[in-house]
């Protein structure tokens, strides 16, 4: 009990005072109790046998720890294979740039839209002026931007320095780490990057709608399981939804480099996907309908 602390020898409580106390004890409850606030009444009875009763006091559980879903990580020490080794060094080191710059950050780990030397801050948000709303905003029309990444074209400069055989095999070693239960998941917008610049986006796109797409069974629908009741960390929980967000900023900023059938191909997974699609089904509109009004 907490009240006014003896001293001199003076009692802590003076005969016929009336002092402020509390006290902390512990109240069973079964377990299902703890998911929502409780009232509970409750009879204190002092040394003297007087009851003061107390009715309708709130009890507010501690938030019970969640544990996370830790995902398989790859020991660089232990891959054989030279490229391989090569890029899971690189994919490592956007993980730790993506802990740093990531969704919660505004950020895309080292992907950013560049124009010239200014910065544009992030790629997959969009922004329209209110002044301008008859006007077309949600692409960019210049073909002064374009999209950027450290990492990302270090994996491509590596890759083109190969020779032919192992060229052939490195999108490959790409394809196989978009994976929603290996540490690269949470950069798999990096490795769709790659596979683009590569001239592989169709088969990037396709891999990820099968592997991360969520295809319930029926025992699934009837226990809801989902890969959404998996609790990741925080920088590994949005490498579906990073992918559409790149995607977004690649046609906003680079729809220029874009080929019809690659459009096709975004504008399918957008069409499918259960995640947030961002606004690319309009920007896809909006690049169609420049390219037939400029068409010659």
């Amino acid at each position: 009990m907490d009240g006014p602390r003896a001293h001199d020898g003076e009692p802590v409580i003076p005969p016929k005072a009336t002092v402020p106390i509390s006290t902390h004890f512990m109240v069973p409850t079964r377990k299902h109790h703890l998911k929502a606030t409780k009232r509970y009444d409750f009879t204190f009875v002092d040394h003297n046998g007087h009851r003061t009763r107390k009715r309708g006091i709130d009890y507010k559980p501690e938030r019970q720890r969640v544990k996370t879903t830790k995902l398989n990580s790859e020991a660089i020490a232990e891959i054989a294979d030279q490229d391989e080794k090569a890029l899971a060094s690189l994919l490592k080191e956007e993980i730790g740039r993506y802990a740093r710059h990531g969704r919660q950050h505004g950020g895309l780990g080292t992907i950013s839209a560049v124009k010239g030397n200014a910065k544009i801050k992030s790629i997959y948000q969009d922004w329209w002026a209110s002044d301008r709303a008859s006007e077309r905003q949600d692409i960019v029309v210049e073909s002064g931007p374009k999209i950027v990444s450290e990492i990302g074209d270090a994996i491509v400069e590596y890759a083109s320095k190969l020779p032919e055989d192992r060229l052939a095999k490195f999108p490959s070693l790409l394809l196989d780490r978009l994976d929603r239960d290996r540490e690269y998941y949470g950069v798999s917008y990096l490795i769709v990057y790659a596979l683009w610049r590569l001239n592989r986006l169709e088969d990037a796109l396709q891999t990820v709608y099968e592997r991360y797409e969520f295809k319930p069974a029926l025992v699934d629908n009837i226990f809801r399981r989902s890969y959404v009741n998996r609790v990741l960390e925080r920088n590994q929980q949005y490498g579906y939804s990073d992918v559409l967000g790149l995607l977004n900023g690649m046609l906003r900023y680079e729809h220029l480099h874009l080929v019809e059938r690659e459009l096709e191909k975004i504008e399918w997974l957008a069409m499918n996907t259960s995640e947030h699609p961002f606004q690319i089904a309009q920007k896809i509109t909006s690049i169609r309908a420049l390219r037939i009004a400029n068409r010659e």
